[in-house]
């Protein structure tokens, strides 16, 4: 957690045009007493979450609260072409051949980078780690299958890219290397002709969960070289290697599913959570040195309901502080710096890799609220509140290594399907990253506009593309032919909420129970409560720009008897004019909590209000 999380963002968020909060509350459909009475243990509201998050059997409660390291990972021999996979690299490491590990420049590229990095040094491979400019763009390059064949490189292995390199790959085996790809986007229709393709999402997929990122599949690798002899392969150097030497990999498999916003559930689930409590105790120098400059303070604790020891770093922690960190470099400079700072032992280079990265993140933040505010100011002059179903928009002065952000918050902002580029004269092409609602597929629109598209892909609601400049147009046309069908709600941003509580619910108790749903990410989010008929006992605007609200708050009823909530409201600017001490208000809000010299209290992080 933290130290005094309020003050460590209002620093990093100066200038922040804040957001309008005009959202439809969704409050969720309550569990059925029938479920309730089931599982008299558990307090209502704790019921009420499960319930919401599909998890309706003892069975299902048990394996939530209680994931085991042991019984909740997959086999990885399950993966189609993972024996063939390490019996390659088994081979290759014993005739000395040239290895090469082609990664990709986001924190799960960098990470997937880093995992078999450590496994290939631990058993004396002859190897490389390259890792590609943003500028170059996104995985395997026919220029660097040229640059690998001069080198006398025998084997590539990719990590967090490949399975759309059909091209490349094919280019490798013509000159005499054979390629490895371990990947988790989607293929397209045709495969690349690879010695072994590990992706759980191609159409005869085997394994029995697909949703792992690339950071999780590099562990997947190193999982199945280290059981080699439970798949009937020997393998003496494997013999040598210190038991648990992969659970020290957590740190980065955690690092890497929070970032990479895949679903929280099953085997993503247990290695996070046993992620977690690696990464407080982390053995790397670099990562040690960048929660300290976010102010982040690793420890492991017990839960005074259960005993439980948990870590309290959390998927925020991961999400908006250490990630971003690590992902200014492949945005900013180059991937290369992030990947140094997680392998260096060296006390002096940590600080000065720890340095730089925080610097380059600061520029990282301006350029995206620089850019940001430039996209708003476009559509509200070109629109004039009267937004079309798809927002696709773009420029020669902005960089690529911020439009996958902005592409991100205006969606979240607005609830369109958005496409944001950056545009270049010199080769006539731009390339995009968008970001999706979750009723338009980006993937299978951008298939049916590969006619007028070089390049795209990613996932449904992430993906990047390339397109000649002569035909954006073509491009935004197309777009908004596929996007016609959408609805109004379909439009509207939708805040949904788990449960209407009353105010003596936020308390310690409830806070330990919240504390067991974690780690938070996407199909787990952080619970989200409402409360009405609030008092506002007083407020003000704190932050660069006062943009930012602390609140006291009472319950109206009774607010003579209890002492006031603290409520945090970032980029509420908004709201200056609406209300005052006095207001009546309800609110949407998370339960946190605020440590500070040593004093916690609970706190409401306050996500949209309405005055009564």
């Amino acid at each position: 957690m933290v130290a005094n999380p309020l003050i460590s963002h209002l620093h990093k968020t100066k200038g922040v045009k804040s957001i309008v909060m005009n959202k439809n509350w969704n409050i969720l459909p309550k569990a059925p007493q029938e479920f309730i009475n089931q599982f008299p243990e558990y307090p209502n509201i704790i019921l009420q979450l499960l319930y919401n998050r599909g998890i309706k059997t003892q069975k299902d409660i048990d394996e939530f609260f209680n994931p085991d390291y042991e019984q909740g990972l997959h086999d990885p021999y399950l993966y189609k072409g993972m024996r063939e996979a390490v019996l390659r690299i088994k081979e290759a490491i014993g005739k000395k051949e040239k290895i090469i590990v082609y990664g990709d420049y986001d924190a799960d590229g960098v990470s997937a980078s880093v995992i078999l990095y450590t496994i290939l040094k631990e058993l004396g491979a002859d190897f490389e780690v390259y890792i590609p400019d943003r500028a170059d763009g996104y995985g395997l390059t026919a220029k660097m299958v040229e640059e690998f064949a001069k080198k006398k490189v025998n084997l590539i292995i990719t990590v967090d890219c490949g399975v759309t390199s059909v091209k490349e790959v094919k280019l490798a085996n013509e000159k005499g290397m054979e390629v490895i790809i371990t990947d988790h986007h989607l293929p397209k229709d045709e495969l690349p002709p690879a010695l072994a393709i590990i992706d759980a999402k191609r159409k005869d997929n085997t394994y029995p969960f697909e949703w792992l990122c690339g950071g999780a599949l590099a562990f997947k690798v190193v999982q199945a070289i280290l059981k080699c002899e439970s798949a009937g392969i020997e393998w003496d150097a494997v013999k040598n290697i210190r038991p648990g030497f992969e659970k020290w990999l957590l740190d980065l498999v955690a690092l890497c599913t929070i970032t990479d916003m895949v679903p929280l559930v099953g085997e993503n689930r247990t290695l996070a959570k046993y992620g977690f409590l690696v990464m407080a105790q982390t053995r790397r120098k670099g990562l040690k040195e960048l929660m300290r400059l976010a102010g982040i303070e690793p420890k492991l604790s017990r839960l005074a309901l259960t005993g439980e020891i948990f870590s309290n770093i959390s998927s925020y922690d991961i999400g908006f502080l250490i990630g971003p960190r690590i992902n200014a470099a492949g945005r900013m400079d180059h991937a290369n710096t992030a990947f140094e700072l997680l392998i260096t032992d060296s006390d002096a280079e940590t600080e000065t890799i720890a340095r730089h990265l925080e610097e380059t993140n600061l520029q990282r933040q301006k350029m995206i609220e620089d850019i940001t505010k430039e996209v708003e100011h476009r559509l509200q002059e070109n629109y004039k509140g009267k937004l079309p179903n798809i927002i696709l928009e773009g420029s020669t002065e902005w960089p690529t290594g911020g439009i996958g952000l902005v592409a991100g918050r205006i969606t979240e902002k607005y609830s369109r399907p958005t496409f944001i580029y950056s545009r270049d004269e010199t080769k006539d092409t731009s390339r995009g990253s968008s970001r999706s609602i979750e009723t338009f597929n980006l993937v299978e629109a951008m298939k049916n506009c590969s006619d007028v598209l070089v390049d795209f892909g990613g996932h449904a609601l992430a993906a990047g593309f390339t397109v000649k400049n002569e035909n954006i147009e073509k491009f935004r046309k197309r777009l908004l032919e596929q996007a016609k069908n959408l609805k109004d709600e379909d439009l509207r941003p939708v805040l949904d909420i788990d449960s209407e509580i009353e105010f003596q619910d936020v308390d310690w108790d409830v806070y330990d129970w919240l504390k067991k749903f974690e780690p938070h990410g996407k199909e787990n989010e952080k619970p989200r409560f409402a409360m009405k008929n609030l008092k506002v006992k007083n407020l003000k605007w704190v932050g660069s720009g006062e943009n930012h609200m602390q609140i006291w708050l009472t319950d109206a009823g009774s607010d003579k008897f209890m002492k006031p909530l603290r409520g945090v409201a970032f980029r509420f600017s908004d709201f200056k004019d609406k209300i005052k001490a006095g207001n009546a208000i309800d609110v949407i809000f998370e339960i946190d909590v605020n440590e500070w010299n040593g004093n916690r209290e609970l706190q409401l992080m306050i996500k949209d209000l309405k005055v009564v």
